[in-house]
Order: C-alpha cells, then structure tokens, then sequence
C-alpha cells in the first residue's frame, strides 16, 4: 500500500503520521491499520485488518546475460571505414 486513504475535516488533516515499527521483530511481521494511532477527528478509509506494512525476505532477480556490442562494427558518424584498416586522413604509402 502507498496511499493511506483517510477522512477528516480540513481543519483536522494531519501533515503527517507517526508509527512505531518496534512490532516489526521477525520476517512476516506487520502493521495493520487499527494499529495506527489517529489524531482526533481523523478516521482511515479502509478496513482496520488491511495490512499497511509487511516484513518480507528480499527476492533474488535473475540477471539477465546480454552479449558486449562488436565495437569494430560500429561506425562513427562523419568517419568511414577504409579496407585494409587505414582511417580517413591517413595516406597511403
């Protein structure tokens, strides 16, 4: 969840909400929205068993391999490549 959607009077909008993670101990742990504590006149628009914070294991994401681009294959604009590995500008001998 990245909203927390709640109701209140103008005048009674928080600027922000504070909640203690000290129930967060172990892997699966969370918070529910009836653990957070409102400020008179502001109530939360969501069932008060909606998980609002869950602990859980980081997943691994699988690399994926790409191939190195051949950088001799690449052409630089304004230059041309000449056979014989010789560059424009360079003379022949």
């Amino acid at each position: 969840m990245h909203e927390l959607p709640i109701e209140a009077r103008p005048r009674d909008l928080p600027q922000h909400l504070e909640v203690s993670l000290e129930s967060l101990v172990d892997m699966d742990s969370q918070i529910l929205a009836k653990d957070i504590i409102l400020p008179e006149g502001v109530t939360l628009d969501v069932d008060a068993n909606e998980p609002i914070v869950v602990v859980s294991a980081q997943k691994e994401e699988e690399e994926e391999e790409t191939e190195a681009p051949d950088l001799d294959s690449i052409e630089v604009e304004g230059e041309k490549k000449e056979e014989g590995g010789e560059s424009e500008g360079e003379e022949k001998e």
